[in-house]
């Protein structure tokens, strides 16, 4: 059984997660991996704001993320045998500065104020039609079938948001429902405006509806200044006043108005994924996001975990990831690498000798070459494919050729020019500087 008596919870107001304990759970067996801040560091002992998993397929970075989310699940509703898929005797701890908690304490107390938990799941690409007004009518029709024990307890309360098949139509409700209040009035305001209008007085009813609406709050505006920090590098920015659709977007210089159906999939990954975490920016406590990369090009996946980490910096972010780019965003002690021992069990690497402090880590992703990452971080051990081996072989071979002809007086023979033709055609291709 889980000690609930043994759980703590974390930092002035969030519950944030320090450790985790498998005993035995899928390919998992005696391991703990710890999520706090290492000796030497300013927040020594208090729970990291963001972690990456990484590791090999199979290594259970996703089965991570599903386990905090399954156990929270237990730890809220007390619905062990319907929740939990074989947690029963693992344990996650919880800390807080002043009090320990217990579940009892947590439903009653905490949890009727704040979300606890939000989860972007790999398959958040599939929620692109609760993008659009036109779908979300034919979509939220009736009454939502949901599994009430497993996913949350009340969708007012918004404890455990996994948005999945089950829940996806009323967790966008929910994350769009300012939007759709606010477009209600705006709708109601031009209709009543409509019914006073006279051929003489259309001037004075514009001007009236304008003054109306920069005194109304436009909740798009402030998802818009977030969604801006990337959509300005492709060309594109949020188009606020557009109402036909939840989230529309416009060229910069607003020449060509676009519908979700028309983004690339990496923009359409941006959003569903910033959507919720803005909505929830000040009352959800841990986020986790599993493969942020997808769809992504490398120069913002460079830059897609601060961005989400700024949206929302009261909470605490957990990242699955295969991008070695993702991988540089984080200090040695954020990242835990998963691998499979010689008894195929799961253990994490350690990039820190001796004891567990700052200057003991002998691996630091945020300095290191993307080259280096792959080598040391991801398991890669050549520099290239077999083709650049074959090429770096044949090199050595014009070299020596070359050495040869210089020994001899050949260096300005027509042997000579055809050889270091050959090479600098070689290099070009291995991306090589060179002069003659």
């Amino acid at each position: 059984m889980v000690q609930l008596s043994r759980s703590r919870i974390t930092t002035n107001f969030f519950m944030k997660i320090t450790n985790i304990h498998f005993d035995k759970y899928k390919q998992f067996e005696n391991l703990r991996l710890d999520f706090t801040y290492p000796e030497g560091h300013p927040k020594a002992g208090q729970p990291l704001d963001k972690v990456c998993f990484i590791g090999q397929n199979g290594t259970g970075k996703t089965t991570i993320l599903d386990a905090l989310s399954d156990w929270s699940k237990w730890f809220l509703y007390k619905k062990e045998k319907e929740v939990i898929r074989g947690l029963n005797n693992n344990r996650i701890h919880f800390t807080n500065e002043n009090k320990k908690w217990t579940a009892e304490w947590i439903e009653t107390d905490f949890i009727d104020k704040n979300p606890l938990l939000l989860y972007l799941n790999a398959d958040i690409l599939s929620n692109i039609l609760y993008l659009t007004k036109e779908k979300k009518e034919k979509q939220f029709v009736g009454t939502a079938q949901l599994d009430y024990d497993i996913k949350y307890a009340a969708f007012e309360q918004l404890e455990i948001i996994e948005i999945d098949n089950n829940t996806a139509k009323e967790q966008w409700q929910r994350f769009f429902a300012a939007f759709e209040n606010y477009d209600t009035k705006v709708l109601d305001k031009t209709k009543a405006l409509l019914q006073t209008a006279t051929t003489k007085n259309g001037e004075k009813l514009l001007q009236d509806f304008i003054a109306w609406k920069s005194n109304e709050e436009n909740p798009r505006q402030g998802l818009a200044e977030q969604l801006n920090v990337f959509l300005h590098r492709f060309g594109l920015e949020m188009d606020v006043d557009n109402t036909d659709f939840y989230i529309a977007l416009r060229t910069l210089n607003k020449s060509l108005e676009l519908t979700p159906n028309q983004l690339s999939t990496g923009i359409i990954q941006i959003i569903l994924t910033s959507v919720p975490i803005f909505t929830l920016r000040n009352n959800v406590s841990t986020i986790l996001i599993d493969e942020p990369e997808r769809s992504l090009y490398p120069d913002t996946q460079r830059d897609i975990v601060n961005y989400y980490t700024k949206i929302s910096r009261t909470s605490q972010f957990f990242f699955a990831t295969h991008s070695p780019i993702i991988a540089a965003a984080f200090d040695p002690w954020e990242i835990v690498e998963l691998y499979f021992d010689e008894n195929n069990t799961v253990q994490q690497h350690l990039y820190y000798e001796g004891e567990r402090h700052i200057t003991n880590y002998r691996i630091h992703p945020k300095y290191l070459r993307w080259d280096s990452i792959l080598i040391r971080m991801f398991g890669i051990d050549k520099e290239g494919n077999s083709e650049r081996d074959d090429a770096l072989v044949e090199l050595a071979k014009i070299k020596e050729r070359m050495d040869i002809l210089k020994e001899n007086n050949g260096k300005g023979t027509p042997e000579m020019q055809a050889i270091w033709q050959k090479f600098s055609d070689i290099a070009q291709k291995l991306d090589w500087r060179i002069t003659e």
